[in-house]
């Protein structure tokens, strides 16, 4: 049985080798044959990497929570839309721009 010290560098090495891939730009079979590496275990490998950052991106949207902030009144004259991840944000002229920032930070804190 592996260690936890050899899990660790092996699924470091793996997370390397999947950078390595993806930038290269080459389909799973010409990587590894490039690299000389079987092609299912690279897919296991990716598999095993993306199931973990879907599950990850599950739990984040569990986790999410409502902020309140103040906001002051504002007329609707003309504005534009900013998305940040799911949400979209309609700025009106004559915006608070320190609102913006504190909305803005608190968004991608938690998106």
């Amino acid at each position: 049985m592996a260690s936890s010290k050899e899990r660790e560098q092996k699924h470091l090495l793996w997370k390397e080798r999947i950078s390595e891939y993806e930038s290269s730009g080459l389909s799973v079979p010409a990587w590894c044959k490039e690299q000389q590496i079987p092609a299912h275990q690279m897919r296991y490998w990716l598999r095993k990497f993306r199931d973990a950052e879907t599950n990850a991106s599950k739990s984040d949207k569990a986790a999410s929570r409502w902020v309140e902030l103040d906001t002051p009144k504002l007329t609707p004259t003309s504005g534009v839309s900013l998305r940040v991840g799911s949400v979209v944000l309609d700025i009106q002229q004559g915006f608070d721009r320190q609102l913006l920032v504190e909305v803005v930070q608190v968004l991608t804190s938690i998106c």
